[in-house]
């Protein structure tokens, strides 16, 4: 048992992707396929445990599914089922502070004014709560941790309404640089705008034909990098054009004089929208030392009754893994108070 768990040990969690494809998988075009996921785990292959292969297993010998109107039904979902359950939602508000006495939680400030309560969970950014809404004081990890941290790529994302059907493409499509090292090291070493990129074309009406009028179709363009880089409007905008001419040059026909609608999302707007450190687009990176219980906590470490869940923090990175975070840090909650109220 000792030498299978060294074996499970060494060939999964000491290596990493690259390595552990490579092995295995001697074509180059399956490789990138296969490696491509780290995109999504929040890192690249050079940097992702080979431990997370089990995650290309979950896609592809358990399936992936569509929800019928898209991704946002999961949270209305969710949403439908708190409602039920009597949880009240207030929105449209940002909480601008986490109120604290005694080392424990009074509750949240919301444009000056306090709701109190008896626990807080935050689903916010890791690095926002910690850095924004607390005091010194109270802050488990200070701005030289965040530093040293291995933050998941940025993104690049245009959002393409075509009023014309694309009939060469699927509903998830992939298409890869020759210069596939340059484009990773670009995100992981240089920390620069690629030049040769490779990316991820999404066509929700493919599968969902109300996500678009009829004869057209629903398009989003996802460019994975660096985080933290500068996006000014000129250098996003000539980024999109290159990318369009790009998809053309792939696709083998001209679109742009269909588009009628066009939306960016770079990394300004993911700090804008979400507090994102840096411009992250998928949270605190899967590397080998930001694995498990090498993440930050799902409970602070100084105040009593505030707890964490999602990309920040135990397990990791995705929706099944934030989802699996908020049920761990629920259980971990409800048997804390029940040891509280056992006399």
């Amino acid at each position: 048992m000792y030498k299978m768990a060294k074996i499970f040990l060494w060939r999964r969690l000491y290596r990493n992707y690259d390595q552990f494809i490579k092995s295995s998988i001697k074509n180059s075009d399956l490789r990138k396929l296969l490696m491509w996921h780290t995109v999504f785990l929040g890192g690249t292959p050079k940097n992702v445990p080979a431990l997370y292969i089990l995650m290309l297993h979950v896609d592809m010998n358990l399936g992936t599914f569509y929800p019928e109107g898209g991704m946002f039904e999961v949270a209305k979902a969710f949403e439908n089922l708190s409602l039920q359950l009597g949880v009240k939602f207030v929105y449209g508000k940002q909480v601008k502070k986490i109120s604290v006495e005694n080392f424990k939680v009074k509750g949240v400030e919301i444009e000056g004014e306090l709701i109190n309560a008896d626990i807080v969970v935050c689903n916010a950014d890791y690095h926002h709560v910690q850095t924004e809404l607390l005091e010194k004081p109270f802050r488990d990890y200070d701005e030289f941790y965040w530093e040293k941290r291995v933050m998941s790529p940025g993104t690049f994302l245009c959002y393409l309404g075509i009023e014309k059907k694309l009939d060469q493409i699927l509903h998830h499509n992939y298409f890869f640089t020759d210069d596939w090292d340059g484009h990773f090291d670009s995100i992981s070493k240089k920390r620069s705008w690629p030049e040769k990129y490779s990316y991820y074309v999404s066509c929700r009406s493919k599968s969902d034909a109300l996500n678009a009028p009829e004869n057209s179709e629903n398009i989003m363009l996802l460019v994975p990098l660096a985080p933290g880089l500068q996006d000014n409007d000129e250098t996003r905008e000539d980024f999109k054009e290159k990318l369009l001419q790009k998809f053309e040059l792939d696709l083998g026909e001209k679109i742009r004089d269909k588009v009628s609608v066009v939306r960016i999302s770079t990394h300004r707007d993911q700090i804008k929208r979400y507090n994102a450190y840096k411009g992250n687009s998928f949270g605190l990176a899967n590397t080998l030392f930001q694995t498990g219980p090498l993440r930050p906590s799902n409970k602070s470490k100084k105040i009593q009754n505030l707890y964490y869940t999602g990309t920040g923090t135990i397990p990791g990175i995705g929706v099944p893994l934030t989802v699996i975070s908020g049920q761990v840090t629920a259980e971990k909650i409800i048997k804390e108070n029940a040891k509280q109220r056992t006399p």
